[in-house]
């Protein structure tokens, strides 16, 4: 009899873990550079354009969903640890945002954009001179 609920159960775990896998696919974006700048100077205003693409391919305007939440750009210092950030804005094509960024202090940034409800993109490092 204990074998037999055993069974029991384990198939409503599988059954129940199944039915929920649908339900958490499809919750990512990927961010992507316009261009990457060379060597913006410290303490100069730079613009980053960007597109928001969920799935990787379909272009989504992210502020209009219920958060309503415009994407934000997160930068460290990776000499110093310093961080920074920048709310970006709206601008042209579907999905597509531009940030304006002022890197505080010269080094190596590692940047990454955040587009809510979506987890950051990690976009690699920019040297600020």
């Amino acid at each position: 009899m204990a074998r037999r609920t055993t069974w029991g159960t384990l198939l409503a775990i599988i059954s129940m873990l199944l039915i929920a896998a649908p339900a958490l696919g499809g919750g990512w974006a990927v961010v992507t550079l316009d261009a990457l700048p060379s060597e913006p100077a410290a303490g100069k205003t730079i613009s980053f354009g960007f597109m928001v693409r969920q799935h990787g391919d379909k272009p989504v305007d992210v502020h209009t969903w219920e958060d309503g939440e415009m994407p934000t750009f997160f930068a460290t210092n990776t000499e110093t640890g310093e961080k920074i950030q920048f709310t970006a804005r709206k601008e042209g094509d579907l999905g597509h945002y531009v940030v304006d960024v002022a890197f505080p202090s010269a080094g190596d940034w590692e940047i990454e954009i955040v587009p809510t409800p979506f987890a950051g993109t990690h976009l690699g490092s920019v040297r600020c001179v």
